[in-house]
């Protein structure tokens, strides 16, 4: 290999690594989806508990809104009666509601599941929470007891999913 062939091809690695570079800094900064982690190693209970927002959650700006409440195995949220099983085959039903700063609850009801780093059951509202509405505070509380890894909040816009 010559010296102008090592050139050329360390030019090209260089060039690859800068296109990277800057696409990899490009969907970090304008990606759809913004998650907010809300608590961590948090036990829900029968009674409800609240989580303070304010501060954390700035004023809605995207088409969706969801909270995951995420467990850790052997916990399971994909399953047929919806909820979180337990290894011991309970099925534990998280209630969630939000509160916005106008004092208004707003009922979040479970629309899925999802696995990733977590398994995570998803809650919505329906209809969506309006634009530039402003969730003060987060109330949850369960049929069972049950520690979760995180309550993270997620949003993002519809028209911005791949």
């Amino acid at each position: 290999m010559n010296v102008r062939s090592f050139i050329l091809t360390a030019g090209v690695l260089v060039g690859l690594l800068l296109v990277s570079w800057i696409s990899y800094f490009i969907y970090g900064k304008f990606r759809y989806r913004t998650d907010v982690t809300l608590a961590r190693d948090f036990l829900v209970t029968e009674q409800w508990q609240e989580i303070d927002v304010k501060g954390i959650l700035p004023p809605l700006s995207k088409d969706r809104n969801d909270l995951y409440v995420a467990v850790s195995a052997p916990f399971e949220t994909f399953n047929i009666d919806r909820g979180i099983k337990t290894p011991d085959g309970i099925i534990v039903e998280p209630e969630i509601q939000v509160v916005d700063s106008d004092g208004i609850i707003h009922l979040l009801k479970q629309t899925g599941a999802a696995r990733g780093y977590y398994e995570k059951a998803t809650f919505g509202s329906h209809p969506e929470l309006a634009k530039e509405t402003q969730v003060v505070c987060v109330r949850i509380r369960a049929n069972h007891s049950i520690r979760v890894s995180a309550i993270i909040w997620s949003s993002y816009d519809i028209r911005d999913l791949p």
